[in-house]
């Protein structure tokens, strides 16, 4: 399975709030994936978009697609900024994928908080009633009520600290540092460099305080900031307004049976310079339940079923499936 969630890809927000389609780009994720993959789901709100392939193989054990979106932009109702999600059963297993862009600059720490938190109570996703809950799991939290929920996107939680010192912190070492007699090597270096910027950085905080993303893990990060970067170069961000380097974008992940998410890596995509910002990847893989998907669909409106209704009891056993979320 492929989760591919995109800010401002096409067009800028200013035109996709006019032309919200992605079909160009749909069409391009479906070259680079081949005939092997099947767009299930896709949804945008104005610049935010989420597509979700999955392997043909999969396609029997797939049902109860859902899409929605929650704006948090200007008012609580433009686009500019807000959250899409795609939502589905594996088998027995119900998981959901949310892409977000929240607000940005420095100092907007707590409206990024409350723009998670409308995104998780306002997002019209829930699993499906099969689970024993007639009610279909309806609660405060959509991510909580899922098997696994993925959470990515350019979360825009900023690095605490001027330029200057946060360049520092990302140079190369200096001849005098491999001379010092505590010098354990450049790897050994990057490590205290980073550290000391993710201690710095206001997601792990804001964590470590339950204000925001409360249950939700990630994997560490041994990448460089992914934010903000001269088009087409390696050099942070060179203009007037000369904006500290952060690790905005991010994939995190909940998990209701703890194990059943495993990270195989979690990186940056240093080769993509298109954007000022770098793509992130987080390739995981999944225990899910299987089990017969032919469930009642209740087809409507941001509702589709892959598989046709039917009864009766399940074989399950559980299986493991990879997914890569990338934003």
């Amino acid at each position: 399975m492929y989760a591919i969630g995109t800010q401002e890809a096409c067009r800028s927000i200013e035109m996709s709030l006019l032309l919200p389609s992605k079909a160009k780009w749909e069409a391009k994720l479906r070259e680079a994936l081949g005939g092997e993959y099947v767009c299930v789901a896709s949804h945008t709100l104005a610049a935010i978009h989420l597509a979700l392939f999955v392997r043909r193989g999969l396609l029997p054990s797939i049902s109860h697609v859902r899409t929605a979106h929650v704006a948090t932009g200007i008012g609580n109702a433009l686009g500019n900024k807000g959250g899409v999600g795609v939502s589905l059963s594996l088998g027995q297993t119900t998981m959901l994928f949310v892409n977000s862009h929240l607000a940005a600059h420095t100092s907007a720490v707590a409206q990024r908080n409350a723009d998670y938190r409308r995104i998780d109570t306002q997002l019209g996703l829930r699993p499906p009633p099969w689970r024993g809950d007639p009610q279909g799991g309806e609660g405060p939290s959509c991510s909580a009520a899922f098997d696994v929920c993925v959470w990515l996107g350019d979360l825009n939680y900023r690095v605490c600290g001027n330029r200057k010192i946060i360049d520092s912190l990302l140079q190369p070492p200096s001849e005098m540092d491999c001379r010092s007699s505590h010098w354990e090597g450049a790897g050994a270096h990057w490590d205290s460099m980073r550290a000391v910027l993710l201690a710095n950085d206001q997601l792990t905080q804001e964590r470590a305080a339950g204000r925001a993303f409360h249950g939700f893990q990630e994997a560490p990060i041994a990448f460089r900031p992914t934010y903000k970067y001269d088009v087409e170069s390696d050099r942070y961000d060179t203009s007037e307004k000369c904006r500290v380097p952060a690790y905005t974008d991010r994939v995190l992940w909940r998990e209701m049976q703890p194990g059943s998410v495993r990270v195989e890596r979690y990186d940056s995509c240093a080769e993509m310079r298109t954007s000022d910002h770098r793509a992130v990847l987080a390739d995981l893989t999944v225990t899910y339940a299987m089990g017969d998907s032919r469930l009642s669909g209740n087809k409507g409106p941001k509702r589709r079923a892959l598989a046709s209704s039917a009864g009766g009891g399940y074989s399950v056993s559980e299986r493991e499936s990879a997914f890569c979320a990338l934003m």
